[in-house]
């Protein structure tokens, strides 16, 4: 299922969604296969994170509250809830994975980043983002 109608790239929506990676260069939304098994919610969650980090330079992390909220509003009706979408960015994250899982600081806050984001690369970035 496409998302909402008013998901165009001239609505507030559509902004947000231009802005995680989510529209198309036709201002049209990526469509996500909205299925309700595991592996039907797993590619939908991997396709909206790779979209939404790509979009960012590939150097980014999402937090995996906003993973649920974007994986949703991508799915339009087709709604999972938070479980889901955990068990789908720890399957996307198991060893061999296109995404990694990481606990941030001391809240235990779950961001997820591409796999081939490395430490480093974002130290790297960080450094030159603070000089």
């Amino acid at each position: 299922p496409d998302m909402a109608g008013e998901a165009t790239a001239g609505s507030s929506v559509g902004k947000l969604l231009e802005e995680f990676g989510l529209l198309q260069e036709d201002g049209t939304p990526i469509s996500t296969g909205g299925g309700q098994g595991q592996r039907d919610i797993a590619a939908d969650v991997l396709k909206v994170c790779q979209a939404a980090l790509e979009k960012k330079g590939g150097m980014a992390m999402l937090l995996a509250h906003d993973v649920f909220c974007l994986v949703n509003r991508a799915r339009g009706m087709a709604l999972v809830s938070p479980e889901e979408v955990m068990q789908a960015l720890r399957s996307c994250s198991a060893q061999g994975g296109a995404l990694r899982l990481r606990k941030l600081g001391s809240t235990g806050a779950l961001a997820v980043c591409l796999a081939k984001t490395s430490d480093t690369a974002l130290d790297d970035q960080l450094v030159r983002m603070a000089r």
